[in-house]
């Protein structure tokens, strides 16, 4: 369904909805034929591996940026945009901006996703093995890439045009009020002395001028995993605090990305001279002078960072079985 049908139902409701948690992908194909494809599932994943361990690189500021830009324009549906695969071969994207989509939920109920323009998605090595696991090898198989393109979509009630919201926002003052209490909280115990200290030794050569949290969730929502968010946001406050008493200036640049925020988020944190800022802003704000900080992010932060800068401090959780191969033993 096109967005010609009825789309102006849905005007009333898009500015008060969140986002849903479905985002769809589109077709991709090679804009010239592959030559000498892969036959079985072990050849395809056994050159994904000789690409990777050979050193090139599946991201790059500049693959990101080429395929940002085409996102920018917000091209209408029929478009075609335009990416690499891992090979360095042109892939075309067909955009579906404006399409309906619908679908039963469990009790029954038929629901309707509209497409919204369209935003980077990042698959790491792991994910692109583990994904041919499941699907093998056909003629038509897409081309293998760790950047693609998807379109993020609004859930509606197919009967009533109904906003389904998935995750409610809270009131401002009430997250505003919350997250003062977790950074106190937090401050109140060993940890932040511990990574003060561990910070103020291992980084005396180094020249630190921004810090980048990603992946660290919203703070305004009304879920189980609040606390988390809470705390990492917490964290991400101290470096900054940390960083400007270390450089003696007041304009340190604290960043936050995440694609979860919403207006809540980005008022309370900037509160705290935390600036939201928009995929993929913060991949190309990353360079050898930065604080990357990073906790069981849903996008592979640790393959791209590798692949696009050297910061001089990377704060994430241990490389485990999802960060490597199927064995979890190798890692670039």
């Amino acid at each position: 369904m096109g967005p010609e049908d009825d789309s102006q139902s849905y005007e009333i409701n898009k500015g008060n909805v969140n986002i849903s948690n479905h985002y769809f992908g589109g077709h991709f194909r090679w804009t010239e034929a592959a030559g000498d494809e892969p036959k079985t599932t072990e050849e395809a994943q056994e050159r994904i591996d000789k690409l990777y361990e050979s050193g090139v690189p599946f991201f790059s500021k500049e693959m990101i940026r080429f395929a940002f830009e085409q996102c920018q324009r917000k091209p209408p549906r029929g478009e075609m945009l335009y990416t690499k695969d891992i090979t360095g071969a042109m892939v075309e994207f067909e955009s579906q901006t404006g399409d309906v989509k619908k679908e039963n939920e469990e009790d029954g109920d038929e629901v309707e996703y509209i497409l919204l323009d369209p935003v980077l998605s990042y698959d790491c090595r792991a994910h692109l093995k583990h994904h041919l696991w499941w699907t093998g090898i056909s003629e038509d198989r897409p081309p293998f890439c760790s950047l693609t393109i998807q379109h993020p979509s609004l859930k509606f009630k197919t009967k009533t045009k109904e906003p389904v919201n998935p995750w409610p926002t809270q009131p401002r003052e009430k997250v505003s009020q919350i997250f003062k209490g977790h950074c106190q909280d937090w401050r109140d115990t060993e940890v932040p002395k511990k990574l003060v200290q561990t910070l103020t030794m291992h980084t005396a050569t180094h020249q630190i001028t921004k810090i980048v949290g990603l992946a660290l969730g919203a703070i305004s929502y009304d879920y189980d995993d609040g606390p988390r968010s809470y705390i990492q946001h917490a964290l991400l406050l101290m470096l900054g605090e940390w960083l400007r008493e270390r450089s003696g200036k007041e304009d340190v640049k604290c960043y936050a990305q995440d694609p979860g925020y919403r207006s809540v988020d980005s008022e309370v944190l900037k509160e705290h001279g935390i600036e939201v800022i928009n995929d993929p802003r913060a991949w190309l704000e990353i360079d050898d002078e930065s604080i990357v900080f990073s906790v069981s992010p849903n996008v592979p932060v640790k393959e791209i960072v590798a692949d696009i800068a050297r910061p001089a401090v990377i704060i994430w959780e241990r490389v485990g079985f999802e960060d490597a191969d199927q064995e979890g033993k190798r890692s670039r």
